[in-house]
């Protein structure tokens, strides 16, 4: 076909992936632009584009400075983890009208992420953001306490977060449908129901500490090591601090972590399927 035999929208198309081509070439990126893109729009982002790279040093600012004036409460004021919540809900609605965006770690307590919010973050420098060209703060590279844990550690946490909230149900979802129990391999309904024969002897459990250690792969399973200590209290009113060492067994499973089993040990007993 030739360029006289091109509709109009074929002519667009091949106009817009030109610009494109030229643009990657000078920014040594790759990149690809819709057919029905107007000229001036996709113009308007290769400059900010440019402009933003072209900044190095000119036109950065602090976090903090463009919020500046702005009212925020004291971290030390909270009487809860739920006031320090809502204060970084607010900061995140702040700061997002000055297309600052980011996302908050969800194993940091509410508390502790303000304070860093407050304090590193706010002293981070960037490049001037605008509704275009909005800043994504990844907030690990500032601070590497506040990057995700991986996977397996959070897949780790739910489960024993699960097993150690008595008033809620284990929910299926987060167990393979089928699970080591003792020697054997049986449908996951039959190992549940060690675990609740498990939490059927407690009235209470305090979760106190949560400490994920290192992670071994081996045979198609991923076997994260962690400590956990709890305060449980018994039928019989009794109450006792209780510490474990142990393992959560997992197996991927279409790209999510699914519990296959545990063993953990104690002084005061342990628990394992």
């Amino acid at each position: 076909m030739t360029e006289d035999e091109l509709t109009e929208d074929e002519m667009k198309a091949a106009d817009a992936q030109i610009r494109s081509a030229l643009f990657d070439a000078e920014m040594g990126s790759t990149s690809w632009a819709s057919g029905d893109i107007p000229p001036e729009l996709q113009k308007q982002f290769h400059d900010q584009v440019r402009a933003f790279h072209a900044a190095d040093g000119s036109g950065r600012v602090t976090i903090g400075s463009l919020i500046e004036g702005v009212d925020l409460p004291d971290p030390d004021s909270f009487s809860s983890e739920g006031e320090a919540f809502e204060a970084v809900k607010n900061l995140m609605t702040i700061l997002g009208q000055k297309a600052v965006l980011f996302e908050p770690p969800h194993h940091i307590a509410p508390t502790r992420l303000y304070r860093f919010l407050l304090t590193d973050f706010m002293a981070h420098e960037i490049a001037s953001p605008n509704p275009m060209m909005p800043a994504f703060i990844p907030l690990g590279e500032i601070d590497p306490e506040m990057a995700p844990p991986p996977a397996a550690i959070l897949a780790a946490e739910a489960f024993l977060i699960t097993l150690l909230t008595l008033d809620q149900p284990q929910p299926l979802e987060l167990f393979h449908k089928v699970m080591r129990l003792d020697d054997d391999v049986v449908p996951r309904e039959a190992a549940l129901v060690k675990a609740t024969q498990w939490r059927e002897q407690w009235s209470a459990i305090r979760p106190l500490s949560f400490a994920p250690g290192p992670v071994q792969e081996q045979d198609g399973f991923i076997y994260q090591f962690v400590q956990v200590s709890l305060e449980a209290t018994d039928k019989q009113g009794e109450t006792k601090t209780i510490e474990w060492t142990g393992v959560v067994q997992l197996i991927l499973i279409e790209e999510e972590l699914l519990v296959y089993g545990c063993a953990f040990e104690g002084e005061k007993g342990g628990f394992e399927f």
